[in-house]
This record gives structure tokens, C-alpha cells and sequence, in this order.
């Protein structure tokens, strides 16, 4: 294959983040950088279906500190989405093994553009990856770091981020708030900052005379809205299981919801994409 270097350089940033586990791609790049070399090799067979995905960062590689291992997600399909109870594998091939495949894990969060955000740890590229997996009970994504040298998950990151979200738009515009959260709940839980780290968190509820009393932790000054007016986004189901908008109202360290149009059932919901207002 004698193809420019330019087109080259375009094509691997292009195909690599997408391809990476059905070709293994060996470069070599002189100094000068007039010359570059591409040979293509397939190292995955059979009629399962192997890729990496992306997260968008400029150094997601599948490959590890050394070269030796590649990080990928096998499935047994890749012409529809994956449905909630559809796992993908999370697999290592060795490439000084003759590209033998090892199943790692599993996971639920993941799609066939993005994968599951696969990512080698910068502190532990030799030997460990992050990647996002989901419960399948509460439906809450969460981010694993697993470690190949002792062939287990050896921490998991479950932060909440209920309060921040776009009801117009898939991706929240209010982006560096969330980044801001998540890494509160980081330094203090993970890197023992003593720092405070988490609004009110919802914790249980308590139905008293057809009105559902919402207690929360994390409220020790008691609970208010950023902008003066009562909670937005609450809604709550009667004996017909739908859900219906109601009227919320602070009471120091809860939040009280109720309607009288019809019988009050504990189920209650908030709109986990909604631009919310409590704090």
C-alpha cells in the first residue's frame, strides 16, 4: 500500500478509534516525517462482532502502557441498538499470544458508537482501564476501573447527578456544573478531602393525610430553591399508575408534594433531565 502520508495520517484518525479491535495497525514514523509505513492485520474472527468505541479524548488508545494488550467489547450483534438487558463482553487480546482473547467482564452501559468509554488509567496504563456499566435495577450509570493484573474491578464510581439535565436536549448544557459535582464527591470520598461534597440527596418517603412527605440527606441547614419559588419538575401517579404534574412546597428539611384530584399512591417522580431549581 503507497499512499501519501497525509491521507494516510487521515485515514488512521479516522478508522482507529472505531476499528482498532478488528485490525491490529503497526506504524513507523521517521523523525523527518517524510515517510510512513501502514501494514493491516486481522487479529478477530468468527461472527461475533469486536470494536472499541470512542469517548472523543485525543489519547483513547486500546492499547496499554507496553503494546502488548488491547482493551475491546464483543457482542453477537451491530445492526440495532442495544436493549436494557443486553450485555457487552469487555475482553483483553494478547497480542504476544497469538491475539488470544480473554472475557474480562461485562457491561450494560454502553452503545455501538461510544462502546463503553473504554480508557486505560493515565496513573496505571500498564495494567488499568475505566469503563461505564449500568444497573440494570435503578437504570444508573456508573463508571468501573478494572485491573487486569488481578483480573478484577477494584473500585467503582457511583456519584448522582439527578439535579442537572436538559428536558430539550440529550446533552446538558450546563456542563462544567456537573463536572464540578462529580469531582466533590471525588476528592471526598475517593481522595479523603475534607470538603463538602453533595447537595440533598432524596432518601425516603412518608405518605401522612394524602400528601408525601420527601425527607432527604445531606439537608443539615435545611432545603431552599436558587431561585426563590417553589420546587419544579415533581409529579406523582394515583390508582391509574400515571404520573401528573403537582404542586411541591419546602418545609425546612423535606419537601411536601400533593393533589387532590385524585388518590395519592407513593410512587413520585422527578424529571431526571429537567433544568430542577432546588438546591
Amino acid at each position: 500500500m503507497n499512499l501519501p502520508t497525509h491521507q494516510i495520517k487521515t485515514a488512521l484518525h479516522r478508522l482507529l478509534p472505531i476499528a482498532v479491535a478488528i485490525f491490529g495497525f503497526q506504524t513507523m514514523a521517521p523523525a523527518n516525517d517524510s515517510e510512513f509505513s501502514l501494514s493491516v492485520k486481522q487479529i478477530t474472527f468468527g461472527l461475533e462482532h469486536h470494536f472499541f468505541g470512542y469517548i472523543g479524548q485525543s489519547k483513547t488508545i486500546p492499547w496499554n502502557a507496553s503494546g502488548r494488550y488491547i482493551v475491546a467489547m464483543r457482542n453477537h450483534f451491530h445492526d440495532r441498538l442495544p436493549g436494557p438487558e443486553d450485555a457487552v463482553d469487555i475482553i483483553l487480546i494478547d497480542t504476544e499470544e497469538n491475539y488470544r482473547i480473554t472475557q474480562l467482564d461485562q457491561s450494560r452501559g454502553w452503545n455501538l458508537q461510544q462502546g463503553t468509554m473504554l480508557y486505560w488509567n493515565p496513573l496505571q496504563p500498564e495494567t488499568q482501564f475505566f469503563f461505564n456499566d449500568r444497573n440494570p435495577d435503578s437504570g444508573r450509570v456508573f463508571t468501573a476501573l478494572y485491573d487486569i493484573s488481578k483480573h478484577q474491578r477494584i473500585h467503582e464510581y457511583r456519584y448522582p447527578n439527578d439535579s442537572i439535565g436538559n428536558l430539550t436536549d440529550i446533552h446538558p448544557k450546563n456542563k462544567q456544573e456537573v463536572g464540578r459535582r462529580l469531582a466533590l464527591w471525588a476528592l471526598a470520598n475517593d481522595y479523603n478531602f475534607d470538603t463538602a461534597f453533595s447537595g440533598p440527596i432524596f432518601s425516603r418517603s412518608i405518605v401522612k393525610s394524602k400528601k408525601i412527605h420527601l425527607r432527604f440527606d445531606h439537608a443539615l441547614k435545611g432545603l431552599k430553591t436558587n431561585d426563590g419559588i417553589a420546587p419544579r419538575h415533581f409529579e406523582i401517579a394515583g390508582k391509574d399508575r400515571v404520573f401528573h404534574p403537582v404542586t411541591a412546597i419546602i418545609t425546612g428539611k423535606q419537601i411536601i408534594v400533593s393533589q387532590k384530584t385524585f388518590p395519592i399512591l407513593r410512587p413520585f417522580v422527578m424529571h431526571s433531565q429537567a433544568t430542577l431549581n432546588q438546591t
